[in-house]
């Protein structure tokens, strides 16, 4: 009697796209939250093509994307990492770090067969960041591999953008990744392009000729003894820089200790002001690397017009480097905006952008009389 075997034909076998498709509306249950935005990421231990353990320091200086996906298998995460690679290669400074829980060899498989050239993947196998990362799924028939989500960091590790897909049909917004590492644009006439939900434009102001200096005071970071040694180097320059500054002021050092606890505060000169954010002119290298897109910085002070000083809290939005060829000096742009404003913060605020309006007319009003002057006089 002989035996036949059923041969598993195409209408019989379920592939690997089919299968995901099923479950692309199966909700997918986290055992925590992602990052918070302004906060340091969570460092991990990851495993490359080679086999090798990487972490944060790996990619030291780097804006990073962090692209983790359930598998690779996953059409539409096939999708996007797709997509990020075709984008990430006009990236300046940006590695494209996709995580997922497959093999090594299978994320190496992957990216070979699919010509992803600009891709660096990182297995979970060995590792705890699904849990880290408040990615891993809990319930159902995915429990143990990784919700998809993109986790955007600057050069300083600090988080800058996050997303998560709480099903896979859901996806991720290809676009939000992509705008979370471009600055926002500097027109030729240096007009700052705004994001939409300001509710009025920038004036600009050439603040530099009213008749009291404006400018914006951030403190610096609480010393973190476990920092790099790139930060470290950083942190010693920028509190130099202070120091300095407030000996040139005091004309001694015994002047200057009693107010040792000021000089982490950095001062950069107002360039223009509205009700809802200002721009910056940052003079020293120093301070930039503290100066994050995107980043939060609570308690600032606002140095306005009659030595009043205005408490605020501010998000940058914007930081645009200007090349000096002639000179080499530094500098930069920084634009940020107001948040978390109280009624009478912003009726303060708006008070002395009229007021450093005002002055400025009736400076442009004087200098036209003494030209008009000079020209009746020739």
């Amino acid at each position: 009697m002989n035996t036949h075997l059923k041969t598993s034909t195409t209408e019989d076998s379920i592939s690997s796209n089919n299968y995901w498709n099923e479950k692309q509306h199966f909700t997918m249950q986290t055992n925590g939250s992602l990052p918070t935005v302004g906060n340091q990421a969570p460092d991990f231990n990851l495993t490359n093509s080679e086999l090798e353990t990487v972490t944060l320091a790996t990619y030291a200086g780097k804006r990073k994307i962090l692209n983790i996906l359930p598998s690779l298998d996953v059409p539409i995460c096939m999708a996007l990492t797709r997509k990020l690679n075709d984008e990430s290669i006009k990236l300046e400074n940006t590695v494209l770090l996709t995580i997922s829980a497959d093999l090594p060899f299978t994320q190496r498989q992957f990216c070979e067969s699919e010509n992803l050239n600009n891709v660096v993947t990182l297995s979970t196998f060995r590792s705890t960041f699904a849990a880290d990362y408040g990615v891993q799924i809990i319930d159902g028939k995915l429990t143990g591999l990784m919700a998809q989500a993109v986790v955007v960091l600057d050069e300083q590790n600090s988080v800058i953008h996050t997303q998560i897909a709480t099903e896979l049909a859901e996806g991720l917004d290809f676009e939000s990744i992509i705008t979370a590492l471009k600055p926002l644009s500097v027109t030729s006439h240096e007009t700052i392009t705004q994001p939409n939900n300001r509710r009025e434009s920038f004036r600009v102001n050439p603040l530099e000729s009213v008749r009291t200096p404006c400018y914006c005071k951030i403190k610096l970071p609480t010393f973190n003894a476990n920092g790099t040694a790139e930060y470290k180097r950083a942190y010693v320059l920028a509190t130099n820089k202070i120091y300095e500054e407030l000996k040139s002021q005091r004309h001694s050092i015994a002047t200057v200790i009693p107010d040792i606890r000021i000089a982490n505060i950095m001062l950069l000169n107002l360039r223009d002001i509205s009700a809802t954010g200002c721009s910056m002119f940052n003079h020293d290298e120093a301070f930039s690397y503290f100066l994050v897109l995107h980043k939060t910085y609570k308690n600032c002070t606002l140095h306005m017009p009659d030595g009043v000083e205005i408490q605020v809290s501010l998000k940058i939005v914007l930081k645009h480097h200007i090349e000096h060829h002639n000179t080499g000096k530094f500098n930069e742009i920084i634009g940020v905006e107001f948040i978390d404003m109280t009624q009478s913060v912003e009726s303060s605020v708006s008070y002395y952008v009229r007021e450093i309006e005002r002055q400025h007319i009736a400076l442009r009003e004087l200098e036209s009389v003494l030209e008009s002057n000079v020209s009746q006089s020739t």
